[in-house]
């Protein structure tokens, strides 16, 4: 829905309330503004992350109360993208705790529900009108393709702020983070972002090519010095002379190979297997695992001295299941990929498909997600009602949530328990039994919501409870009391 004759530029909307969608239209129809309305922050991240949908977007409106990705989650992921482009948020909530959160979060400002026409029409041309006389700056844009592939959550802004930084240099990069995490999109993203984006960028999966030829791999052969070295080959290491080197599941290296990809490293320089002069090179080198290198190394199995030269700035990506909006955010557009892959037109997840998604471990992370959802499309008429159908040999994996040890409530019941009490014949054992539970309690609720980022909305919903009694529970943990309301000592 897009008014065609747009001159003052593109106003993005991000409102679930359709009927709002006709409010605006009307109320900037006059005045050439183009329009693009998106009922969640999944769908406009979509839309923004498609090439040429940035050039002249002017103002973004965005509801804070969205379905799935929140309001501010959205409002994250566009700061991302452009910390000059404003955004005005549309809240039902005017105090000011709500709009310092906001503006602290990047907001232009913000506008409360129902709004009086000519407010929202003021406010829009004031923070447009701003905008417009800072000069951008090509260091003030951000990756944005990175949040559209990955997700909008902290932890992949996170992540995209120190891409930023170290794609700038030449550091040798390491890449930890589970099968499946897009380790590669990032090493890509570092090379697409760095002045070496016009020379090649050469894979290497070390894992999947055998001791036996991984040195020929790297480091080239001349002709005639092995069997069947019928020509002279540059080796990969040489492929990415002035370009980027990604060196995956470097963990698979043999020790000769170690040995000898260090000193090549350290010298800048390689020497061809049957050759006698060793030959320059200028690249810059990512590697990725997937492993624990401390734990190769401790048994002698991966180098010291070659960890440290390939890992001068370490990067990790936190595994799909710690990432809990990300997760719903993929799995809205893999859903609609994947049903345009196969010509179909399915409504979107109900809750207990989210819910499903949310208490899955997903050990294959973005690559089982995505597997997971073509799937269900492929086999499903107007909605996917389950995934469990579909899973293998990952069924009724679970992610464990870290409580309390059968010890610590031992030692917390024993602690309860005086010596003066059972000398006076009163040991209060309903008293020391509800305090036990709460503390187990207090415990559930917080590793829940701790692996949900503070959303206390999934968290109800993935234990089974309402939103009030999560809110204030939450609060009074947080608060410093109790999880029933009595003050902690």
């Amino acid at each position: 829905m897009v008014m065609a004759n747009g001159h003052q530029g593109k106003v993005l909307v991000v409102e679930d309330e359709k009927k709002l969608w006709g409010v605006l239209q009307r109320l900037f129809s006059d005045e050439g503004w183009e329009f693009t309305f998106a009922s969640s922050a999944e769908e406009a991240m979509d839309t923004l992350g498609q090439p040429g949908q940035l050039d002249d977007l002017a103002v973004v409106l965005v509801d804070i109360g969205l379905p799935g990705a929140s309001g501010l989650d959205f409002l994250r992921w566009i700061r991302g993208i452009d910390v000059n482009l404003p955004v005005v948020m549309l809240t039902g909530q005017a105090d000011a705790k709500t709009a310092a959160t906001y503006m602290k979060e990047g907001a232009a400002d913000y506008v409360t529900k129902p709004f009086q026409s000519r407010d929202l029409a003021s406010t829009v041309h004031r923070v447009v009108e701003a905008s417009r006389r800072v000069r951008p700056s090509p260091g003030l844009f951000l990756d944005h393709q990175l949040s559209f592939l990955m997700g909008p959550s902290e932890k992949v802004r996170q992540l995209t702020r120190l891409l930023i930084k170290v794609s700038s240099t030449d550091m040798a990069v390491l890449i930890k983070g589970e099968s499946g995490t897009g380790k590669e999109i990032l090493s890509r993203r570092i090379h697409d972002l760095s002045g070496r984006c016009r020379g090649p960028f050469i894979a290497v999966d070390c894992g999947a090519i055998p001791d036996s030829l991984i040195e020929s791999e790297l480091f080239g052969f001349k002709k005639g010095s092995f069997t069947g070295a019928h020509a002279d080959q540059h080796g990969k290491i040489r492929a990415a002379h002035g370009g980027t080197l990604f060196l995956d599941e470097v963990e698979n290296l043999a020790q000769a190979t170690q040995v000898k990809l260090l000193r090549c490293l350290q010298e800048r320089e390689v020497t061809p297997i049957g050759a006698t002069r060793p030959v320059p090179f200028d690249i810059r080198l990512v590697s990725a695992t997937n492993i624990s290198l401390g734990e190769r190394i401790a048994k002698k199995e991966f180098r010291l001295d070659l960890f440290h030269r390939i890992a001068e700035f370490p990067l990790s990506i936190p595994p799909l299941r710690e990432r809990p909006t990300d997760l719903l955010y993929l799995a809205a557009r893999f859903l609609r990929e994947s049903c345009e892959e196969f010509g179909k037109c399915l409504k979107p997840l109900d809750q207990t498909v989210l819910d499903e998604l949310l208490r899955h471990r997903w050990p294959g992370n973005v690559r089982e997600l995505r597997n997971a959802i073509r799937r269900a499309v492929l086999v499903s008429q107007e909605r996917i009602t389950t995934l469990s159908m579909e899973r293998t040999e990952m069924d009724g994996i679970r992610d464990p949530v870290p409580v309390c040890t059968e010890d610590q409530i031992v030692v917390s019941a024993r602690a309860s328990v005086s010596a003066e009490a059972i000398k006076q014949g009163r040991v209060p054992f309903k008293e020391i039994r509800n305090r036990v539970l709460a503390q187990i309690e207090q415990g559930i609720l917080k590793a829940v919501l701790e692996r949900l980022s503070g959303n206390k909305l999934q968290t109800a919903r993935v234990l089974g409870l309402d939103y009030k009694t999560v809110h204030s529970k939450a609060k009074a943990i947080f608060e410093g009391r109790g999880i029933h309301g009595e003050e902690k000592e």
